[in-house]
């Protein structure tokens, strides 16, 4: 077994084999169009590899190639030359049947799946959001409920006080609300007032503002009632406002760009000559 290639793991591994006194060289990396017609089967037993090109251009050379069953390496186990395993045992079997068969030759259909044209059609289909998804998106964003949530730390950290606190905002929320209920039926059975006057004063009795105060408490949230391109646009005019200011530069330094502060000073002084 040859080992190809480099990495933080190279010399621990290599101390491994030889440790097992394996009859496995390490020969660091290598341009892999040297070893087309050297070797026809290719083992990768990583899983940590999310896009392993290696493997890509092990089957586009037309070799066999060994690999875990594993989510990374899904789009790899349609190829007739891949050969997956979930055990040992099926590794032993896989490696076996590469060692005593041929590859198949690649079809046109499987180059195409190998090419960057059908890599970037896979991307773009992943990025793409269905119509229906983006109507729904664009409906919440131009309704009045669109906004944006941000979590903020808990305001009381101590939660025997946060307790303490809900319970004596809940009892004095409930004496309120009694108390708003008798006054909205006097005002109800008072002859005084018009009626209509009397209705609009009672609805408004009777309206209760709905807060769960232990959720306040422990996990407030931010609300700002703005869409993200709305509050977008409000940042940039925001800095824009702030770095054409006279302290801009002052923040710009502050923020690491001493530089271009310098930079800006100096078009400003020739500006002003």
């Amino acid at each position: 077994v040859d080992m190809y290639g480099g990495g933080p793991d190279k010399d621990a591994a290599e101390k491994k084999a030889d440790s097992l006194d394996l009859d496995m060289p390490f020969h660091g990396p290598v341009d892999h169009a040297k070893l087309d017609f050297s070797h026809k089967i290719f083992v990768n037993p990583s899983t940590s590899e999310v896009l392993c090109t290696t493997s890509a251009e092990a089957l586009a050379m037309g070799k066999f190639v060994i690999l875990p069953s594993h989510v990374s390496n899904d789009f790899f186990a349609q190829f007739p030359n891949c050969l997956s395993y979930a055990s040992k045992e099926e590794f032993v079997g896989n490696l076996f049947y590469a060692m005593t068969h041929s590859p198949e030759p690649l079809s046109d259909q499987y180059l195409h799946a190998l090419s960057w044209k059908a890599a970037t059609i896979r991307l773009e289909n992943a990025g793409c959001i269905p119509e229906a998804e983006a109507q729904q998106m664009q409906e919440f964003l131009s309704s009045e409920d669109g906004g944006v949530e941000i979590p903020l730390p808990p305001l009381i950290e101590s939660e025997q006080r946060r307790k303490q606190i809900s319970t004596t905002f809940r009892y004095t929320r409930h004496r309120y609300r009694q108390f708003r209920s008798r006054l909205s039926s006097e005002v109800l059975q008072n002859k005084v007032l018009p009626k209509k006057l009397r209705e609009q004063v009672a609805t408004g009795l009777e309206q209760q503002l709905d807060l769960d105060i232990d959720q306040i408490i422990e996990s407030p949230k931010l609300r700002l009632k703005l869409s993200p391109a709305e509050l977008d646009k409000s940042l940039l005019e925001l800095y824009d406002n702030v770095s054409a200011s006279p302290g801009g530069d002052v923040l710009r330094v502050i923020g690491g760009g001493g530089p271009v502060a310098l930079q800006n000073l100096y078009m400003r002084r020739q500006a002003r000559k």
